[in-house]
């Protein structure tokens, strides 16, 4: 018996259906602190050190998030906000943002030279910006999931730029 196109193509769109949020690249409302918009917050945007600083994340955080939100920001690596007393005040320095790059595994059928399928298996690397309120000690989800850096820090400013605007 032969299977009706109809049913094939319902089970597709029902599939996708259920598998739209894995798919859909946005910010995640769930993982921005409901107080983020607090009267004289300081944002603290978290540098990596020199030998943590792969593929020049340092440049493009401070090009594409810094460079894009509209509110004040502190741009200082952990260390630096351990132990300097400036920042101590976890009222004014409040939420801190960290983006940790981590392993995305992935893997793709390719077409080998003498005509047969094979797979191709690759590594990326991915990034994971999420808050953390020094206040309450809470920590966040991760905030986007766009896969280009660039992108993902763009959306994630202007997500902050809304926040700031309530």
């Amino acid at each position: 018996m032969k299977p009706r196109p109809n049913l094939f193509l319902s089970l597709i769109c029902i599939c996708l259906f259920f598998c739209s949020q894995v798919f859909s690249q946005k910010v995640f409302k769930d993982a921005l602190p409901p107080d983020f918009n607090c009267k004289g917050c300081v944002l603290v945007v978290l540098k990596k050190e020199p030998d943590q600083n792969i593929h020049k994340l340092n440049e493009m955080t401070e090009k594409k998030l810094i460079g894009n939100y509209d509110g004040q920001s502190i741009f200082v690596t952990a260390t630096e906000l351990a132990t300097n007393s400036l920042y101590k005040d976890s009222t004014k320095y409040r939420f801190i943002l960290n983006g940790e790059p981590y392993a995305a595994p992935g893997a793709r059928i390719i077409t080998k030279a003498n005509g047969r399928p094979g797979d191709f298996n690759y590594t990326m690397t991915a990034i994971n910006f999420h808050f953390y309120d020094r206040l309450t000690k809470k920590g966040y989800p991760q905030l986007s999931n766009y896969p280009a850096w660039a992108k993902n820090m763009e959306k994630i400013a202007e997500a902050l730029n809304k926040l700031l605007k309530n």
